[in-house]
């Protein structure tokens, strides 16, 4: 065993002795020490929290949620949310779009001790009124036009009209709802709107026997109005219930009425005539007659239900509008100039790329025959009104942009359940093709039997429509309560565009093919051709 060397010293035995300082004894100045340092702690914990922190944690909600709140005219955040007050006497405002203001001014501590562990808090619960249902509901309507899958809208949006106790007001309501079936495709959609329409006629309450009355009276109202309701019940329905529906000797009866009713082909009357030219775009006479709108010979499931359609005689423009006519709208519309687009920006009418191609508030020189293309809805609804003010149109007559119905049918040339303007193919319209950058210009393809040009391919057009995915499925089997402009809600998000464009494949692109597109968008592939009608 190793002996220790007479240096090693056993650290056991090490002991370290505190000197006194100042003449304090160290047992003395340490018992001051880890008292200020425990009070120090205390200080930390239960003091100053309270300091820093001083006033009452205040949780705000309101009925309906998302109301900016503001404490003395400073934004504080969005219900529900808390908000720390100081402590006196302060103003809070809740203020949301289309309610009227709430105001509470109230006086409020400032409790300093234990604040970390137990905050003072204070509970603020605040029912706003609707101040402009009208604007409430046109927005929430576009809302849910823009976001089907938030279904809540439906049921928050009635929620906030419990106390709409006038017949007009509450009409307004149901309208509303009516307007919303339009954009609901899945069960939890039908589900929040049938849910929403209790809710409306028991007024937040019980449903009643008399809310019961007015609640089946609205939804006959609706089955009245549509023959192929039963289509979009079993669109929306979940599967189970859809087959139970299906499998049901009503249903196969049902569906045997509707294939009579597909059996109709298109009839035209003659319309003769010369055909108008205003600032020297083509108009050509398109006859009155019927049309089975849609998609022929397509399963009753689907979105496009083809149902007949009752037309009268137009004229539509031979080819879409071109650069060098757009050129002269702008010239007589300085508000509608490349140049003025921070302003058109400003008001939402359309997007930033806003004839992207054209410079100085000029479109390239080569590109005077091209078809206007990076133009917004509202432009060319603008550019209508300025084509029937130049006083150059036949009497009594105005242009404007075509329903969806006038475009298929004008499309369709007087031809019956076929793919393209002039038959089973394209022929020569112009779809996509390798290297393609851009379209051709105006009349591009042969004319179809009507003499319309590029009504498939070149570029898709606008037209008058709100875009609703499910419209169709709202019918009726009479070709007359089927007309231009009839049925459909009255307001979205997205107007409706048909006839695809250069970039597109036309298998994936006829006749009936729908698409939409936000009204204030401006893309390369979406110009317009208007058509000329009577009131």
């Amino acid at each position: 065993m190793r002996k220790k060397r007479n240096d090693e010293t056993d650290i056991s035995q090490v002991q370290v002795k505190l000197q006194p300082i100042f003449g304090i004894a160290p047992g003395t100045y340490l018992t001051f020490l880890y008292t200020l340092i425990v009070l120090g702690a205390l200080f930390l914990l239960l003091i100053f929290p309270g300091l820093k922190h001083r006033g009452t944690y205040v949780s705000i909600q309101s009925f309906p949620p998302d109301a900016a709140v503001t404490v003395d005219g400073d934004y504080a955040g969005s219900t529900p949310c808390t908000v720390l007050v100081p402590p006196g006497l302060h103003a809070l405002r809740l203020e949301k779009p289309f309610f009227r203001s709430r105001e509470i001014e109230e006086t409020f501590g400032g409790r300093v001790f234990g604040t970390l562990f137990v905050k003072p808090r204070r509970q603020i619960a605040a029912d706003m009124e609707v101040e402009d249902s009208t604007a409430l509901l046109d927005f929430a309507l576009r809302d849910f036009a823009a976001n089907p899958h938030i279904p809540e809208i439906l049921t928050h949006t009635i929620q906030a009209g419990y106390d709409a106790s006038s017949p007009a007001e509450r009409r307004e309501y149901y309208e509303f709802l009516d307007n919303a079936k339009y954009f609901i495709t899945n069960p939890p959609q039908l589900s929040s709107l049938l849910s929403a329409s209790a809710n409306l006629a028991a007024g937040g309450g019980v449903l009643t026997p008399g809310a019961f009355v007015e609640l089946a009276s609205a939804w006959t109202a609706q089955l009245k109005r549509g023959d192929s309701l039963p289509f979009w019940l079993l669109l929306s329905l979940p599967e189970n219930l859809s087959r139970t529906l299906t499998s049901s000797g009503w249903f196969e009866e049902y569906l045997s009425r509707y294939r009579a009713v597909t059996m109709q082909k298109i009839t035209t009357s003659r319309q003769t005539g010369a055909s108008p030219a205003v600032r020297g775009l083509r108009f050509v006479p398109i006859p009155a007659g019927t049309m089975l709108q849609g998609e022929p010979d397509s399963d009753f499931l689907t979105p496009l239900l083809a149902h007949p359609v009752e037309l009268p005689g137009f004229y539509m423009a031979e080819t879409e509008v071109t650069n060098r006519l757009y050129q002269d709208f702008v010239d007589a519309n300085p508000r509608w100039r490349k140049s003025n687009l921070d302003a058109l920006l400003s008001e939402g009418v359309v997007a930033e790329s806003y004839l992207s191609g054209w410079e100085d508030d000029r479109y390239p020189a080569e590109e005077a025959d091209l078809p206007v293309v990076q133009v917004s809805f509202h432009a060319a609804e603008a550019f209508c009104s300025w084509l029937t003010a130049s006083g150059a149109l036949p009497p009594g007559t105005y242009v404007r942009l075509p329903y969806e119905s006038e475009w298929e049918y004008a499309a369709r040339g007087g031809l019956s359940a076929l793919p393209y303007p002039t038959g089973r193919d394209p022929g020569s319209a112009v779809f996509h093709s390798e290297g393609a950058s851009g379209p051709l210009a105006v009349g591009a393809s042969e004319a179809n039997g009507y003499g319309l040009r590029d009504m498939s391919g070149n570029v898709w057009e606008w037209c008058a429509d709100w875009y609703s995915p499910v419209r169709y499925l709202f019918t009726s089997w009479i070709a007359a309560e089927n007309r231009p402009g009839a049925g459909g809600p009255s307001a979205g998000f997205e107007r409706a565009v048909r006839g695809g464009s250069w970039a597109n494949r036309s298998e994936l692109v006829k006749i009936h093919t729908r698409a939409s597109q936000p009204g204030d968008w401006c893309t390369p592939y979406l110009g317009f051709r208007p058509v000329l009608v009577r009131p």
